[in-house]
């Protein structure tokens, strides 16, 4: 049986402006976009959550990069071409559940040793 657990992410998302051939790119993603880091945020959340959904506690562990290359990806779709940013390169530092699901696992993984 598998339960839901609510996790935080803590990554590290380093991005560019892409060097094209398109001489208004470096104006679209500099003077275009008020609030680029609120826009890559937007964007950064949804890959991760997104990315997230379809593993398990123990597999988001064990496949940190598996997901920051998911994450790049699904960046570089959705950004790139839209906004003049690109070269994204995303770093997984930390995967914590939620104090209240920390407790269930303990609990969870200490049953079987009572019993």
């Amino acid at each position: 049986m598998q339960d839901d657990v609510f996790v935080s992410v803590v990554a590290s998302i380093h991005f560019a402006v892409l060097d094209v051939t398109d001489k208004n790119n470096a104006k679209k993603a500099l003077y275009v976009h008020n609030d680029r880091k609120s826009l890559i945020e937007a964007h950064s959340f949804d890959a991760i959550k997104t990315a997230v959904s379809s593993h398990t506690f123990v597999e988001l562990f064990e496949k940190k990069d598996d997901l920051a290359v998911t994450v790049n990806e699904k960046l570089d779709q959705s950004i790139s071409a839209d906004f003049g940013f690109g070269n994204f390169k995303t770093l997984i530092i930390d995967i914590a559940a939620e104090e209240h699901d920390k407790r269930l696992i303990s609990i969870t993984r200490a049953a079987p040793k009572i019993a």
